[in-house]
Formats: C-alpha cells, sequence, structure tokens
C-alpha cells in the first residue's frame, strides 16, 4: 500500500514537473514591446518559483534563453539573466568596473568592490530583489516574499552553493551602491515606517506578503513582495534598478563585523571566497589593514553603558569612533542582546583623530557631506556583531541605515539577505 502510494504521488510531481516546464516552452514575447516584455518575465519567473518549489526538480530545466533576451532588452542590458548550477535563474543588475574615486573622491585605483585576491573583474553582479531561498539555493525573482529568519552563516551558504562567484552580498557592493546614489542626489523610496501609517510613502505600496490588524482595525504592513513596489522603490528611480534597498527587511552585508567594539574587515572582496571567510582585519590609527592583535585600532566606543540584562536603549550611549573602547554598552563581552547604543548616520563621528577613509569607503561613517538622510545607526560594542543595512519596515531605515547590534547568528522575520556574483574566470 505504502508503494503504490508513494508511486501516485511520484505520478503527480512528475505530472506537475512536466506541466510547468510545458507552460514555460508555450510562453512567447515580442522583444521589441516592453510590455509583452514585462508579463513574459514575471509569467516565466513565476513558473520557475512553482518549479523549485517542488520536492523534486526536473531531470531537464526549461531553457531560459529567450528569459534572457526579454531582460536584456527591457532593461537595455542594465539587467541581466544569471543561471546557477542547477540550470535555474537570478534576474541581476550589472555594474561595470568603475574607479574608487568614481564613488568617492579622494581615492584612486579599481573600486575594491571589484578586486577579489587582488584581481581586478570587469563587473560586479548585484541581486536586483531580495533573495529567496528554494532547494536550499538563493534566487533574485520578482514578486516572491523574501526569505527571512535564517542566519548570516546559513545566507552565505545558500548564496555560495549556486556556484562560484555567487556571494552574500558584501558590504564594500552595499556601500558602492549608497554612495552612487548619493552622488546621483536619488535616495530610493521603500517599505517603511509601518507602525506610522499604512505606508510612509502615501500611496506608495506592493503586495503585502506579511501583515496583520491592529484592535483598531488598521493595517499594519510587515512585509512585501520583492519587486512588487513603485519605480521610486529602485536605486536609480526607473524600472531597471535595484529594488528594496531601503526597508522591507535588514539585509546582512558580509566582510565586516564588530568585535568587542574592535571593527574588523575583510581585504577588498575577497569575502567572495568561502576561504577568506576568516580573514579577519583591523584597522589602524592611519587607515591600514592590520592583524586584530595590533596596538591602537578603531573601535566604536561609547558614552555610556551599564549592567542591565534586558533589550533596551541605553540613555546617552552615544556610538562615536575612537582607537579604543572604553566604554562597553555592557559590563561584559557576550553575545546576548542587552542594551544598545543609537544615532543618526550622518553624526556618527570620530573621537582622537581624523576618520580613516576605508571607513567613509565601507559606509561605517559619514563623509562630510551636509545632505545626508537622516538613516539610522545602532551597535553593541561588545561581543561579536555582524552588519545589517538598508532597514526594514520600521522607522529610520535607508540606505546608510546600519545595524552593528545583533549577535552573528540572530535571526528573525525581519532580517533577510541579497545575493550577489562575480564571474572569477573573467579577471582584467
Amino acid at each position: 500500500m505504502k508503494k503504490k502510494l508513494l508511486a501516485i504521488v511520484l505520478s503527480i510531481l512528475l505530472i506537475n514537473v512536466k506541466i510547468a516546464n510545458a507552460e514555460i516552452a508555450e510562453l512567447t514575447v515580442d522583444l521589441n514591446d516592453k510590455e509583452s516584455c514585462r508579463a513574459y518575465i514575471a509569467a516565466v519567473c513565476e513558473e520557475t518559483v512553482k518549479i523549485l518549489s517542488l520536492p523534486q526538480l526536473p531531470s531537464e530545466t526549461p531553457n531560459y534563453d529567450l528569459l534572457k533576451q526579454a531582460v536584456e532588452s527591457l532593461s537595455n542590458g542594465r539587467n541581466v539573466v544569471i543561471l546557477d548550477d542547477l540550470g535555474y535563474p537570478s534576474i541581476m543588475y550589472k555594474i561595470p568596473q568603475i574607479e574608487a574615486n568614481q564613488v568617492l573622491p579622494e581615492f584612486s585605483g579599481v573600486h575594491p568592490m571589484f578586486i577579489v585576491e587582488g584581481k581586478a573583474y570587469p563587473a560586479v553582479y548585484i541581486g536586483k530583489y531580495e533573495a529567496i531561498v528554494l532547494q536550499d539555493r538563493a534566487y533574485s525573482l520578482p514578486n516572491v516574499d523574501p526569505t527571512t529568519a535564517i542566519s548570516m552563516d546559513v545566507a552565505r551558504t545558500v548564496c555560495m552553493s549556486k556556484g562560484t562567484g555567487w556571494h552574500l552580498t558584501s558590504n564594500i557592493e552595499f556601500a558602492a551602491l549608497a554612495y552612487i546614489c548619493h552622488k546621483h542626489k536619488h535616495y530610493p523610496h521603500g517599505n517603511t515606517n509601518a507602525e506610522l501609517s499604512e505606508n510612509y510613502f502615501g500611496d506608495e505600496t506592493g503586495r503585502i506578503t506579511q501583515g496583520y490588524r491592529s484592535e483598531t482595525g488598521k493595517l499594519v504592513v510587515r512585509r512585501m513582495a520583492t519587486g512588487s513596489g513603485p519605480v521610486t522603490w529602485t536605486h536609480d528611480g526607473t524600472e531597471n534598478g535595484i529594488y528594496d534597498l531601503n526597508g522591507n527587511v535588514w539585509e546582512y552585508a558580509d566582510g565586516i563585523r564588530l568585535v568587542n567594539g574592535q571593527i574588523q574587515l575583510i581585504k577588498d572582496n575577497d569575502v567572495v571566497l568561502q576561504r577568506h571567510w576568516n580573514n579577519w582585519q583591523a584597522i589602524s590609527a592611519q587607515g591600514n589593514l592590520v592583524s586584530p592583535r595590533y596596538q591602537q585600532t578603531w573601535h566604536i566606543d561609547s558614552k555610556a553603558g551599564e549592567n542591565e540584562k534586558y533589550f533596551h536603549e541605553i540613555a546617552g550611549a552615544t556610538p562615536f569612533l575612537s582607537l579604543e573602547r572604553t566604554t562597553p554598552m555592557f559590563a561584559q563581552d557576550t553575545n546576548h542582546n542587552y542594551g544598545f547604543g543609537h544615532c543618526q548616520f550622518k553624526d556618527f563621528a570620530a573621537f582622537g583623530g581624523d576618520i580613516p577613509k576605508i571607513l567613509q569607503l565601507h559606509a561605517i561613517a559619514p563623509l562630510d557631506f551636509d545632505d545626508f538622510p537622516n538613516d539610522g545607526f545602532w551597535v553593541r560594542n561588545y561581543g561579536i556583531r555582524r552588519l545589517m543595512r538598508g532597514g526594514m519596515w520600521m522607522r529610520s531605515a535607508g540606505l546608510f541605515g546600519s545595524s552593528l547590534a545583533g549577535a552573528w547568528n540572530d535571526r528573525s522575520a525581519g532580517m533577510g539577505f541579497r545575493i550577489s556574483y562575480i564571474d572569477l574566470e573573467d579577471s582584467n
């Protein structure tokens, strides 16, 4: 009886797979018509999610050549489709190699986001959408509920498992995007300030994937489907841009951490490769990468601390940069999430020296610009803390919104991530 039931289930799965593959094959598109391209992309991505959601994948993957053409035609080549080692697509935003001084003045040479193990690569591809995990791999696809509540290590793994060059989006990549937006004076809107109104940006909204009604019947929005908001929610204000960098869910940013207040980085974009995941370096007073044991390195210090064992903002615990940590926000160096400090990113200042340029390049410290947005900065300068970017549906989100307050393996419904890709066989 069990064998018969199993055979029936497998037959149903096989039929579903054949139907899904057939539906993709039967879809047509006029590559010269934008509406046709939009409809085709949406339909193919929807069917792809159905296939990837099945317990068993088909022996043959659909042919995605037409999807590639439609995506590139619609975006004039700014968006591309990249297949992983299973042959399934992610829609990515292509950033051709740039010089560091194109993002920030006073820097020279190729921007470090394009450099892995000393080699410069011609492009970095950033997920156009926040990631969804299917078949233990991360994908960048539209109109899906982004995957949340997984740890940073798991996020790293589901990105890397897609094949060589795939990786969890790094902080140096997030920082470059933030400064590109800043340079063009475009700060994307997004799904933010849920507790203040149905959507902070008035009539702007997307497809709600998680929300609830308050006792008064008011809709409190939480997560929204990837890319379902208006084009004002993209990093460049067009449908070709990267969606949801501001709000919706926090996004892990790899290659940086805080250890008992000491800021540690992984060089350039070496975090793309797993063998560099533990190659952490501190920052000297002069702004050079040095051993974490080096004396006089840059830390995040605090103006107040205490020993209260509950989650809360400490009054007066304004974080600032210093060459030592004199005041931990909690009396012990523990990974527990007790008291934290908060300020606006633009007010995060240095004491005891000029802010090192490398921290500005990584968007951990502000530049001397007078038009930075009011994005929030949260920190606990005790224990090991990972960085998240962009904020979620709550207040003070934004491109420069940053949190170094959570433990490395914390996870919640408001924490997600994004995938990136570098073709490591295509160096300059």
